[in-house]
Protein backbone atom coordinates (compact mmCIF):
# COMPACT_ATOMS: atom_id res chain seq x y z
CA UNK A 1 0.00 0.00 0.00
CA UNK A 2 1.48 3.37 -0.95
CA UNK A 3 1.78 6.12 1.63
CA UNK A 4 -1.42 8.17 1.64
CA UNK A 5 -1.57 11.73 2.86
CA UNK A 6 -5.06 12.74 3.82
CA UNK A 7 -6.42 16.10 4.86
CA UNK A 8 -9.49 16.57 7.01
CA UNK A 9 -12.35 17.89 4.91
CA UNK A 10 -12.48 21.64 4.61
CA UNK A 11 -15.86 23.37 4.23
CA UNK A 12 -14.24 25.58 1.60
CA UNK A 13 -13.41 22.69 -0.74
CA UNK A 14 -16.83 21.10 -1.08
CA UNK A 15 -17.96 23.12 -4.06
CA UNK A 16 -15.20 21.62 -6.20
CA UNK A 17 -14.95 24.63 -8.52
CA UNK A 18 -12.10 24.51 -10.98
CA UNK A 19 -10.85 27.49 -12.88
CA UNK A 20 -10.44 26.34 -16.49
CA UNK A 21 -7.66 27.98 -18.42
CA UNK A 22 -5.54 28.41 -15.29
CA UNK A 23 -5.89 32.09 -14.56
CA UNK A 24 -7.72 33.21 -17.69
CA UNK A 25 -10.75 34.23 -15.69
CA UNK A 26 -10.76 37.91 -14.88
CA UNK A 27 -10.69 39.13 -11.28
CA UNK A 28 -14.48 39.66 -11.15
CA UNK A 29 -15.21 36.12 -12.38
CA UNK A 30 -12.80 34.61 -9.86
CA UNK A 31 -14.34 36.66 -7.04
CA UNK A 32 -17.84 35.54 -8.08
CA UNK A 33 -16.69 31.90 -8.23
CA UNK A 34 -15.10 32.22 -4.79
CA UNK A 35 -18.24 33.75 -3.30
CA UNK A 36 -20.39 31.05 -4.87
CA UNK A 37 -18.12 28.29 -3.56
CA UNK A 38 -18.16 29.78 -0.05
CA UNK A 39 -21.94 30.04 -0.20
CA UNK A 40 -22.28 26.48 -1.46
CA UNK A 41 -19.98 25.15 1.28
CA UNK A 42 -22.66 25.74 3.88
CA UNK A 43 -25.54 24.56 1.66
CA UNK A 44 -25.03 20.84 1.43
CA UNK A 45 -22.79 19.11 -1.02
CA UNK A 46 -20.91 15.96 -0.20
CA UNK A 47 -18.77 16.71 2.86
CA UNK A 48 -16.75 13.54 2.43
CA UNK A 49 -16.13 14.07 -1.30
CA UNK A 50 -12.57 15.26 -0.90
CA UNK A 51 -9.91 14.75 1.70
CA UNK A 52 -10.31 12.20 4.44
CA UNK A 53 -12.26 9.03 3.82
CA UNK A 54 -14.94 9.01 6.45
CA UNK A 55 -17.65 11.33 7.55
CA UNK A 56 -17.87 15.02 8.17
CA UNK A 57 -20.99 15.90 10.05
CA UNK A 58 -23.08 18.99 9.51
CA UNK A 59 -21.84 22.24 11.00
CA UNK A 60 -21.33 21.84 14.73
CA UNK A 61 -20.91 18.05 14.60
CA UNK A 62 -17.42 16.58 14.92
CA UNK A 63 -15.52 15.37 11.89
CA UNK A 64 -14.39 11.76 11.88
CA UNK A 65 -11.38 10.27 10.13
CA UNK A 66 -12.02 6.62 9.28
CA UNK A 67 -10.04 4.17 7.19
CA UNK A 68 -11.90 2.15 4.60
CA UNK A 69 -10.94 -1.12 6.31
CA UNK A 70 -12.13 -0.02 9.78
CA UNK A 71 -8.66 -0.14 11.27
CA UNK A 72 -8.97 3.41 12.59
CA UNK A 73 -11.88 5.66 13.47
CA UNK A 74 -10.76 8.93 15.06
CA UNK A 75 -12.90 11.94 15.99
CA UNK A 76 -10.93 15.04 15.03
CA UNK A 77 -10.63 17.83 17.61
CA UNK A 78 -12.70 20.84 16.52
CA UNK A 79 -9.76 23.19 16.96
CA UNK A 80 -7.84 21.42 14.19
CA UNK A 81 -10.07 22.47 11.30
CA UNK A 82 -8.08 21.72 8.14
CA UNK A 83 -4.74 22.52 9.79
CA UNK A 84 -3.71 18.92 10.49
CA UNK A 85 -2.84 16.37 7.81
CA UNK A 86 -3.12 12.66 8.52
CA UNK A 87 -0.49 10.53 6.82
CA UNK A 88 -1.10 6.78 6.75
CA UNK A 89 1.64 4.29 5.99
CA UNK A 90 2.71 0.71 6.61
CA UNK A 91 5.81 -0.28 8.57
CA UNK A 92 7.43 -1.61 5.38
CA UNK A 93 7.11 1.80 3.75
CA UNK A 94 8.80 3.36 6.77
CA UNK A 95 11.42 0.58 7.00
CA UNK A 96 10.24 -0.21 10.53
CA UNK A 97 12.04 -2.98 12.36
CA UNK A 98 10.04 -5.57 14.33
CA UNK A 99 7.93 -5.57 16.37
CA UNK A 100 6.08 -3.59 13.75
CA UNK A 101 2.56 -2.20 13.97
CA UNK A 102 -0.13 -2.99 11.41
CA UNK A 103 -0.27 0.66 10.35
CA UNK A 104 1.18 4.03 11.31
CA UNK A 105 -0.78 7.30 11.32
CA UNK A 106 1.10 10.58 11.55
CA UNK A 107 -0.89 13.64 12.59
CA UNK A 108 1.06 16.52 11.04
CA UNK A 109 0.52 20.23 11.72
CA UNK A 110 0.69 22.32 8.56
CA UNK A 111 2.85 25.34 9.41
CA UNK A 112 1.88 28.90 8.52
CA UNK A 113 5.51 29.94 8.00
CA UNK A 114 6.73 28.44 4.71
CA UNK A 115 10.29 28.25 6.06
CA UNK A 116 9.22 25.35 8.28
CA UNK A 117 8.20 21.81 7.40
CA UNK A 118 5.10 20.18 8.81
CA UNK A 119 5.80 18.51 12.15
CA UNK A 120 4.09 15.56 13.84
CA UNK A 121 1.76 16.50 16.66
CA UNK A 122 1.76 12.79 17.44
CA UNK A 123 1.95 9.36 15.84
CA UNK A 124 -0.59 6.63 16.33
CA UNK A 125 0.52 3.01 15.88
CA UNK A 126 -2.04 0.25 15.46
CA UNK A 127 -0.82 -3.12 16.77
CA UNK A 128 -2.08 -6.66 16.84
CA UNK A 129 -2.33 -7.46 20.60
CA UNK A 130 0.09 -10.40 20.34
CA UNK A 131 2.71 -8.29 18.57
CA UNK A 132 2.26 -5.48 21.12
CA UNK A 133 2.70 -7.90 24.03
CA UNK A 134 5.92 -9.10 22.39
CA UNK A 135 7.07 -5.49 22.18
CA UNK A 136 6.73 -5.01 25.97
CA UNK A 137 10.49 -4.64 26.56
CA UNK A 138 10.57 -1.78 24.02
CA UNK A 139 7.13 -0.33 24.78
CA UNK A 140 8.53 2.79 26.43
CA UNK A 141 10.66 3.53 23.37
CA UNK A 142 7.72 3.06 21.01
CA UNK A 143 4.99 4.97 22.84
CA UNK A 144 2.14 4.71 25.30
CA UNK A 145 -0.84 2.41 24.93
CA UNK A 146 -3.94 4.61 24.79
CA UNK A 147 -6.75 2.24 23.84
CA UNK A 148 -7.85 -1.23 22.81
CA UNK A 149 -10.67 -1.54 20.33
CA UNK A 150 -11.81 -4.20 17.86
CA UNK A 151 -9.03 -6.56 18.97
CA UNK A 152 -6.37 -3.93 18.19
CA UNK A 153 -4.02 -1.93 20.40
CA UNK A 154 -3.55 1.79 19.75
CA UNK A 155 -0.21 3.28 20.83
CA UNK A 156 0.58 7.00 20.82
CA UNK A 157 3.94 8.74 20.66
CA UNK A 158 4.52 12.48 20.88
CA UNK A 159 7.58 14.65 20.38
CA UNK A 160 9.43 15.45 23.58
CA UNK A 161 9.31 19.17 22.82
CA UNK A 162 7.79 21.67 20.45
CA UNK A 163 9.84 21.48 17.22
CA UNK A 164 9.19 25.10 16.14
CA UNK A 165 11.34 28.00 17.33
CA UNK A 166 10.04 29.67 20.48
CA UNK A 167 8.28 32.93 19.70
CA UNK A 168 7.30 31.83 16.17
CA UNK A 169 3.66 31.72 15.09
CA UNK A 170 3.94 27.99 14.54
CA UNK A 171 5.37 27.39 18.02
CA UNK A 172 2.14 28.80 19.49
CA UNK A 173 0.00 26.90 17.00
CA UNK A 174 1.78 23.64 17.83
CA UNK A 175 0.97 24.20 21.52
CA UNK A 176 -2.71 24.92 20.72
CA UNK A 177 -3.14 21.93 18.40
CA UNK A 178 -1.28 19.40 20.58
CA UNK A 179 -3.46 16.72 22.17
CA UNK A 180 -3.27 14.88 25.46
CA UNK A 181 -3.34 11.12 25.91
CA UNK A 182 -6.88 11.45 27.27
CA UNK A 183 -8.03 13.40 24.19
CA UNK A 184 -6.63 10.72 21.88
CA UNK A 185 -8.24 7.97 23.97
CA UNK A 186 -11.63 9.75 23.79
CA UNK A 187 -11.22 10.37 20.03
CA UNK A 188 -10.64 6.63 19.51
CA UNK A 189 -13.21 5.20 21.90
CA UNK A 190 -15.87 7.88 21.61
CA UNK A 191 -15.99 7.67 17.81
Amino acid sequence: MPIRTLRPPSPYRHAGLAFPGSGRLDRGARLLALLLSLGMAGCGGDPGAEGVPGEAGPMGEPQVFATDDGLLRFTLPERWGAEVTIRESTPAELEWSPPAPERVFQFILTPRDSRFAGENLFNLYVYDPGVWEGAAPRAGEIGQEVARRNDLVYVMSRPEENPYPEGSVDHGRFERFAVSVDEVREALLGG
